[in-house]
């Protein structure tokens, strides 16, 4: 991982300017959360595995419920042995965010990017995961791409790209 500098201005976390981080720092404190998460061919305890090595099966619970289920966490359809397939194939493109966001969320970042993280939930459930995003992550800062103005609005400081 490496940061690029910019013609103008800065970027500090903490008061730290980012491109004095060092790749390990990086790796260490952004989380990322994708519209197309990297999940392994693998079980889903395998897949929070690859992100933190020493997580407990009840932190994976845990994260599944607050992260992975809409309304119903009594419901819920995983277990920690679910076999997700290459990609995340054998989940909906809804549940394959929500796991991405939740693995990303168990490395506990100082800073999460998120890039169209939500874009495959309806408006009501992706509001419902900003709401939670935004309280776990009190104090710290979400760098959130969306093209829905909705959830745009839910931020402190919304800028806007134009080509």
């Amino acid at each position: 991982a490496k940061i690029l500098s910019g013609h103008r201005g800065s970027i500090a976390v903490d008061g730290v300017e980012i491109q004095e981080w060092s790749s390990a720092s990086i790796v260490q404190n952004v989380g990322f959360c994708f519209n197309e998460p990297y999940l392994l061919n693998d079980t889903i305890r395998e897949n929070f595995y690859a992100a933190v090595l020493d997580i407990s099966d009840n932190d994976i619970r845990a994260l599944l419920e607050r992260w992975c289920i809409s309304d119903r966490p009594s419901r819920l359809r995983f277990s920690l042995e679910t076999q997700i397939g290459e990609r995340g194939q054998n989940l909906s493109s809804g549940e394959r965010q929500r796991l991405g966001l939740a693995i990303a969320m168990a490395r506990k970042p100082r800073m999460l990017i998120c890039d169209e993280a939500t874009a495959s939930l309806d408006e009501g459930l992706e509001d419902s995961m900003i709401r939670k995003l935004r309280e776990e992550m009190q104090g710290k800062t979400i760098v959130w791409f969306t093209h829905r103005s909705g959830s745009a609005q839910m931020f402190s400081r919304v800028l806007r790209l134009e080509a």
